[in-house]
């Protein structure tokens, strides 16, 4: 008898270390999901600050990636930032897209709306690499290749798509492998 009730005993306590693991386990899931949500809300807040601003050059993308981007490296979620602007550069509105750890899709319908929306005439679009490689992938490449033949087709201009990271950023449109997929257009 005493036997079982040790037993019993190794069986319960097993169990409540069981269910104590999983409680922590689903605690720290909660408390990621709520760092990453809160980033995200920083994130958006920051972009909407760059609406009604003039990006003249590359280097004042450059500071709204660096200001927004950087949110979700500590969280290591490739995400884009797409600035809309008019003909005299002036950002209408910032869209933001969230992926995961490998890369974020971007819907043509839902960014042509927004070009419709706003008439847009110039787009940037800018993601990070969480890897902190600023080397545009493949899937980079014939995406941006794509995209811009497409809105080509709609007199808008994208003007730079650009990777980026902690340790750097990259132009797309200006690879080699872009340029040669743009004049089988």
């Amino acid at each position: 008898m005493s036997i079982l009730i040790l037993l019993l005993i190794i069986i319960f306590f097993a169990l409540y270390i069981w269910w104590m693991d999983i409680r922590s386990k689903k605690e720290e899931q909660l408390a990621k999901e709520a760092k990453e949500n809160n980033l995200k809300e920083q994130a958006i807040e920051k972009a909407k600050e760059f609406e009604n601003t003039r990006i003249n050059h590359r280097i004042d993308a450059l500071n709204v990636a660096d200001s927004v981007l950087k949110f979700f490296h500590s969280i290591n979620r490739e995400s884009a930032i797409i600035l809309f602007l008019d003909e005299s550069n002036v950002c209408m509105h910032v869209d933001i897209y969230f992926g995961d750890n490998m890369s974020v899709e971007i819907p043509n319908n839902e960014l042509m709306e927004n070009v419709l929306n706003y008439e847009a005439k110039k787009l940037i679009i800018m993601h990070n690499h969480p890897n902190e490689r600023f080397v545009p992938s493949e899937k980079d490449i014939l995406h941006a290749a794509n995209l811009y033949s497409f809105l080509a087709d709609e007199d808008v201009d994208l003007v730079d798509d650009i990777v980026w990271c902690l340790g750097g950023s990259k132009s797309v449109l200006n690879t080699t492998r872009f340029k040669q997929l743009i004049k089988k257009y």
